[in-house]
């Protein structure tokens, strides 16, 4: 009889955990990664059709005024970040690269910035000088860097400014989500006021925003075929649930309208997002 009873009860451990773990499969997506997720999605072809090739560099109206400079990184070699000063330098907004890397079109919208903001830019490097222009080029860059590396270079990239500064943080795609990455591996140590995020992979495990200190505004497109509305919705919760602050405008366009180097760059809704964008960063730099 107790042989019986042993048996059933190791049956139905079994069976619990057999039936937690495929529940854990279909409720623990959000648990994920954003790197993780982004390199999986950067592995799939639809994803890396979503992405037309960067169209030719046109100069802009900053003419590229900003300098190359290297910091250290702990544990690796020196990282390279493209620095715009603003009238006050004691204010610094992070910029970060889409998938294609620190191209010509992204030291001109930091310079944009820095000059529209009055801030220092830093538009910082993940890929080590590597620039991407072809799909195929942009996934093997995307797959080559490990967390690890982004995080010493945005480490080093606060250690470099130091910490009597105020900190925001801005970028696209995948420069979207080492955004929010950002200001939350910076909130412990350094004042980070502002984290913006254009249509990248969102944070959705609330305990991984337990540190993040400042409010985020996150812009993204209501046919962007990844960061879908459902996943925007799921960062929302996760959010809510941390007791973080996000604030959300989802525009009716695709994945990366934003970049002006897309072909499919949506000029109207660009403006209005970039308009949001100012507003919440002045607004958020005035933090003491």
């Amino acid at each position: 009889m107790e042989k019986i009873k042993m048996k059933s009860v190791i049956l139905f451990v079994l069976l619990l955990l057999t039936t937690s773990s495929i529940y854990a499969q279909h409720t623990n997506c959000c648990a994920i990664d954003p790197v993780i997720a982004m390199k999986q999605m950067a592995a799939d072809p639809k994803f890396a059709a979503l992405h037309d090739e960067p169209l030719p560099y046109q100069t802009g109206a900053s003419g590229l005024q900003g300098v190359m400079t290297t910091f250290a990184t702990s544990g690796g070699p020196a990282a390279n970040a493209y620095v715009v000063k603003g009238i006050d330098t004691t204010r610094v907004l992070f910029v970060f690269h889409e998938w294609w890397g620190l191209n010509n079109y992204i030291k001109d919208e930091a310079a944009r910035m820095a000059h529209d903001l009055g801030v220092t830019a830093v538009a910082i490097d993940l890929y080590d000088g590597k620039v991407a222009s072809t799909r195929e080029e942009a996934q093997q860059y995307v797959g080559s860097l490990t967390a690890d590396r982004a995080m010493a270079i945005i480490n080093g990239a606060f250690a470099h400014f130091g910490a009597n500064r105020s900190y925001a943080t801005i970028g696209w795609c995948m420069g979207g989500m080492y955004s929010l990455k950002a200001a939350i591996a910076g909130s412990p140590g350094y004042h980070v006021v502002g984290a913006v995020m254009y249509y990248g992979k969102p944070e959705r495990n609330a305990a991984a925003l337990a540190p993040l200190e400042a409010p985020v505004l996150g812009i993204f497109a209501k046919k962007d075929q990844s960061i879908t509305p459902e996943i925007v919705k799921e960062a929302q919760k996760a959010f809510k649930t941390a007791k973080k602050k996000i604030t959300v405008h989802q525009y009716d366009a695709v994945h990366a309208f934003a970049n002006p180097s897309n072909p499919n760059h949506d000029v109207k809704a660009s403006a209005n997002a970039y308009k949001k964008t100012l507003a919440f960063l002045k607004t958020q730099f005035t933090r003491k």
